[in-house]
């Protein structure tokens, strides 16, 4: 994974880390709104009986991708903050 480089003609590493954060509870809500919206079913029986075990596969797959964006972000925020942490060492 490619992270940003926190430098002086770059976005500040507060800036970068205040993104990913915004990022993360976005996505964070979305993941929550899409579980609340899980297959029920009372839904899905008038379509055959084996329907809805589709129907929740493809509900779960989709909340794992969500999951695995949250994954990345969260990544490179860790590498943000990282490089905040050493830049202060350095500092001192």
């Amino acid at each position: 994974m490619t992270f940003p480089t926190i430098h002086l003609n770059g976005t500040s590493g507060d800036d970068l880390l205040s993104q990913t954060t915004d990022a993360l509870i976005a996505l964070a809500d979305a993941i929550k709104a899409l579980q609340s919206m899980g297959p029920h079913g009372r839904d899905y029986y008038v379509q055959g009986p084996r329907v809805i075990d589709a129907a929740m596969g493809e509900h779960l797959a989709r909340i794992e991708k969500l999951e695995a964006v949250q994954d990345d972000v969260r990544a490179v925020s860790q590498a943000i903050y990282a490089q905040i942490i050493e830049r202060e060492r350095g500092r001192k």
